[in-house]
């Protein structure tokens, strides 16, 4: 009977694990760095979105990892996605005196079971 339970909860917790999420997001601010109109250290680059951990008010901020590169990057891991759901999401940048500057626009990404690496994209520029 120990072992059946056992075997159980291992399951649910495989189960639970295996529907889970992460997508990588990476923003290239090479251009901004070079034009100095972002200041890392003084100004924040985050994302923010429509499904938790993203949110409204709940943020994910991204870093320079390898500084050489100019890309800012950051996981965030999605647990429980439901069945074609889709995510929105926008890159903020928090600037000294809490004022935001948002991106024109939402982005939108389909949610699916295995993880997502996103290519680097630029600051506020969509290709229409």
């Amino acid at each position: 009977m120990r072992y059946l339970i056992s075997a159980l909860l291992l399951s649910i917790l495989l189960f639970t694990v295996a529907e889970a999420q992460t997508v990588t997001f990476n923003v290239n601010m090479k251009p901004m760095l070079e034009d100095s109109s972002f200041v890392p250290g003084q100004d924040v680059l985050r994302v923010t979105g429509n499904i938790y951990p993203l949110g409204p008010n709940q943020f994910v901020q991204l870093r320079d990892t390898s500084p050489r590169d100019s890309i800012f990057s950051a996981e965030v891991r999605f647990t429980n996605p439901q069945p074609n759901e889709v995510l929105e999401y926008t890159f903020q940048i928090l600037r000294p005196e809490n004022q935001i500057e948002r991106e024109r626009g939402m982005r939108r990404i389909p949610l699916r079971s295995t993880d997502m690496d996103l290519p680097p994209i630029y600051f506020n520029a969509f290709a229409w």
